[in-house]
């Protein structure tokens, strides 16, 4: 997946020694870690115990929890970079997860999208627990402004938008 090879550059560009994933999903950006020889301390975090527990078994000895994005038991500013890789598309409200991960960095946040903020601010129940979610792109800025993040770059391809936000 192109997307997830922009960590690696954002990692050296902040010279990051801390990773916390939110939404790790199977572990994917760990692995991308390991296999270019990415040293950075990582945490990864995901609501879905599955996957946590195939993250356990893949790389033992890392820190891996099940949880939710808006309520991480890390301290302020915890961790060099905090990323999210297309999981705010799926929050019923995106703002508490925003805050939360302007909260816990200290250097960057990186919001990848796969559904790009627009014009209009459409919220969808698609099904049972399920929420795919348009939301305005200056709405979306400014809730990372008022978290103490500004946007310092934005990346596209075909099917993300990474946006890299700097704490003030």
């Amino acid at each position: 997946n192109v997307s997830r090879d922009y960590y690696i550059g954002i990692v050296k560009r902040y010279e990051a020694e801390s990773f916390l994933d939110l939404g790790c999903g199977f572990g994917e950006t760990y692995n991308l870690f390991i296999r270019n020889d990415i040293k950075v301390h990582y945490a990864g975090m995901d609501i879905t115990r599955n996957f946590i527990n195939i993250c356990n078994q893949r790389y033992p000895g890392t820190e891996f929890m099940i949880g939710q994005m808006q309520d991480v038991p890390f301290a302020d500013a915890s961790f060099d970079i905090v990323s999210s890789r297309c999981v705010l598309e799926h929050l019923p409200e995106p703002e508490p997860a925003i805050r939360e991960m302007g909260r816990l960095s200290a250097k960057a946040v990186v919001i990848i999208w796969f559904r790009w903020p627009g014009e209009i601010d459409k919220r969808v129940f698609m099904k049972d627990g399920y929420w795919l979610n348009d939301y305005r792109r200056d709405w979306m800025i400014d809730v990372a402004n008022s978290s103490g993040l500004i946007l310092a770059d934005e990346i596209t391809n075909k099917h993300h938008l990474v946006w890299v936000l700097e704490k003030r």
